[in-house]
């Protein structure tokens, strides 16, 4: 059953035309050539190409519009990063997820080890929970992560792995922000050393979770597919 998470207002749809760096995108929308904000750092290259549909809201920096998700399957993509954490939040909040049941004293960006993890919490021990993006169709209908080589990504899992040493309780969390994936494999291919400190991070006590979601153009509502997709230690094959 899908959960409603949240409702977003003044979506409208443009066309991509072509990324002009990592954080603004050329689109074509009712009024023009206009610039579109992504928060979303990763490649994205299966869907921002050229004439793809993309969803967007009001921006209020530079660009006027912030794209926050691609169609895809009938549905939308949701890639916007931060309506993935504040889906997450909220999934916390409202007891939705089993592993997360009863946090108290949630806290967003959480300072240890010289870095920043998403959420802290007492679930119910001292509990610090990172959020990956996994927004990367694999040929077999799975979220695959990462899409481009993150030594960020594998800083995490390290300081998470360290923070088992003092007590705490470690969750690594995708956000499979594709309809109805299947579940998140890793992308070994594309980052070789993030899989191995995933593995090691796994092994030494790392928890490994995901939660499905996905943005509906028919009321314009973030919603919840899944609230315990299964993560893969298998290798998967980026879709071309």
């Amino acid at each position: 059953m899908e959960i409603k998470i949240m409702g977003l207002d003044n979506v409208r749809e443009c066309v991509f035309m072509r990324r002009l760096n990592r954080f603004v995108s050329l689109l074509e929308c009712e009024e023009g050539i206009v610039e579109g904000y992504t928060n979303n750092t990763g490649r994205l290259l299966q869907f921002f190409q050229e004439g793809r549909r993309v969803f967007v809201t009001p921006a209020s920096g530079r660009t006027p519009y912030r794209i926050i998700g691609v169609r895809d399957r009938g549905y939308g993509a949701l890639i916007d990063t931060r309506l993935q954490e504040e889906s997450l939040e909220f999934l916390i909040q409202n007891n939705l997820l089993h592993w997360a049941n009863g946090c108290r004293g949630l806290k967003r960006y959480f300072r240890i080890g010289g870095s920043i993890i998403d959420f802290y919490g007492r679930c119910p021990s001292d509990t610090l929970i990172e959020l990956k993006s996994a927004v990367a169709w694999t040929i077999d209908g799975y979220a695959g992560y990462p899409d481009a080589p993150t030594e960020r990504g594998r800083g995490h899992l390290k300081v998470l792995s360290e923070a088992l040493n003092r007590g705490f309780r470690s969750i690594l969390v995708f956000a499979s922000s594709l309809p109805f994936a299947a579940g998140v494999k890793p992308l070994c291919d594309i980052d070789p050393l993030f899989y191995a400190e995933l593995v090691n991070a796994f092994k030494k006590g790392v928890e490994l979770r995901s939660f499905g979601i996905f943005f509906d153009p028919a009321d314009n509502y973030i919603k919840l597919y899944s609230s315990d997709l299964p993560v893969v230690l298998e290798c998967g094959r980026l879709a071309l």
